[in-house]
């Protein structure tokens, strides 16, 4: 019996293959099955849909999985769609974060999905999929949701496995390396901590399981034969146990991949802090970058967001990874429910500090309150809380209009790439550059440096035109900022 496990398009220029994907397949390939992984959100693909119908030709598979975060969620339910076009018989199943979180509203209005799978899929996709192999019904698979002569039946959930390593590696060598900037590893599955924002606690509870450490390096070992250069952890937290980490980066050294590839992971903030040897021990394994969730430069707003850190121990991080030769790639989120001008500005100064200090600095332009993040359900308790089909997004608290951010975002942008165009090393300055003429903008002044820029630019050409014509904006950006 054939399967096909597909990742449906949301960007088009995906960096890594589907892990989650990958490591069902590996599962699936255990019991002597034929399975396909399909990526559609790998670019360029000129016409993902004509793929997927190439694809459900040749290898008539029986099952579809299909995974879906919430931006990627219409684009799985077309997938869906087009295989019940292909074939009304094939089974249909969803599964990922989003699926979890609205499984009995999906399967009450999406009809071209037959089965959600709930939390960790390994054990329970394998059970549809073999259900379906033998002609059993799926009625009593634990963690599934599923329709019954039309009606919405969600059986009982299944208990999260404690093992990991009872999985086996997952089956990188069903996608080939090419077009992809890394390959991707999962030492452990959970979080520990609490951020309002954040959904993962809907897969895994608050619990946080390692795998063991020579199953990694085999796994590490394949990637190498494989051509991978560039390794990503896609732990949720990387640096949780840190005396972990290390013995980790340990095995890595002993075993020469240092020296092959590099590596990259998610940590957090206070972890560093609390060991402050830890980037000397991952930049002398071979990690070149940790990214780290800052989100904010206010403290009121950490605490909003339940992050447990502070600004000063973000600057304390970044010296510590600049110091020792690891480079600390810090993400904001600029603009969410209990933000102010100030609090904004606040994480403007403290994103350019980091920055002059070394750190690289990314950034959301404003909080998405994902389907089952508790701030999702204080937002709808506060009457903030808005929905507009997949869309989720939210009113704020502190009277702040959504779009006049935007547009002073937008308006920061283009001045930046205005006048930052031809400097050197444009790129790496260009979020720094861009966070200080909105700052300027948020405390009510027209950037300073920008009406003689535009004076010097000559008489006419493209470049002219877009500097007069945010001229003539600035005095209502201005103005909106501080209504």
């Amino acid at each position: 019996m054939n399967v096909l496990l597909v990742n449906p398009v949301f960007t088009g220029r995906t960096d890594l293959p589907p892990l989650g994907l990958l490591s069902l397949a590996a599962v699936l390939l255990q019991e002597s099955l034929s399975v396909e992984v399909l990526d559609l959100d790998i670019g360029p693909l000129p016409d993902p849909l004509a793929k997927l119908d190439e694809t459900l030709r040749r290898l008539d598979p029986v099952v579809v999985g299909v995974t879906a975060m919430s931006d990627s969620f219409r684009s799985a339910l077309v997938v869906c769609r087009r295989v019940k076009t292909w074939n009304p018989a094939a089974l249909t199943v969803l599964g990922g974060v989003h699926a979890t979180v609205h499984d009995e509203r999906i399967l009450a209005s999406c009809a071209d999905v037959d089965v959600v799978v709930r939390g960790e899929g390994e054990v329970t996709f394998r059970e549809v999929v073999l259900a379906r192999s033998a002609g059993l019904p799926v009625s009593g698979i634990r963690g599934i949701t599923y329709r019954d002569a039309g009606r919405v039946v969600r059986n009982p959930r299944r208990d999260i496995p404690p093992d990991l390593d009872a999985y086996p590696i997952p089956a990188h060598r069903l996608l080939e390396g090419q077009g992809y900037r890394a390959r991707g590893v999962s030492s452990s599955r959970g979080c520990s901590h609490r951020c309002t924002f954040c959904s993962i606690r809907s897969l895994y509870g608050g619990s946080v399981r390692f795998r063991d450490i020579g199953s990694l390096m085999d796994e590490i070992d394949l990637l190498a034969d494989l051509g991978a250069q560039r390794i990503l952890f896609s732990d949720d937290n990387f640096t949780d146990d840190a005396a972990r980490a290390a013995a980790l980066c340990s095995e890595i050294g002993k075993q020469g991949f240092h020296r092959r590839m590099r590596f990259f992971a998610e940590g957090r903030i206070d972890d560093v802090c609390r060991n402050p040897m830890l980037p000397g021990v991952l930049s002398g394994a071979g990690f070149e970058a940790v990214y780290f969730g800052a989100e904010s430069g206010s403290q009121e707003i950490l605490d909003y967001y339940r992050k447990g850190i502070t600004p000063a121990g973000m600057e304390r991080c970044v010296a510590l990874c600049v110091e020792q030769n690891l480079t600390p790639v810090v993400s904001f989120i600029l603009f969410g429910p209990m933000d102010t001008a100030g609090t904004i500005r606040e994480t403007l100064a403290l994103a350019r500090r980091l920055f002059e200090c070394g750190a690289e600095i990314a950034y959301t332009e404003m909080l998405i309150p994902y389907p089952g993040t508790p701030i999702a359900g204080r937002l709808k308790k506060d009457g903030k809380y808005r929905e507009a089909g997949e869309v989720y997004y939210f009113e704020s608290c502190r009277g702040l209009e959504t779009g006049h951010i935007l547009n002073l975002l937008h308006a920061a942008r283009r001045i930046a790439a205005l006048m930052h165009r031809d400097e050197p090393f444009a790129n790496p300055r260009r979020v720094y550059r861009e966070f200080g003429y909105l700052d300027e903008m948020l405390a009510g002044k027209v950037p300073e440096n920008f009406p003689p820029f535009v004076a010097g630019l000559g008489d006419g050409g493209p470049e002219k035109e877009e500097g007069e014509q945010l001229l003539r904006e600035m005095p209502r950006l201005v103005e909106c900022a501080q209504k």
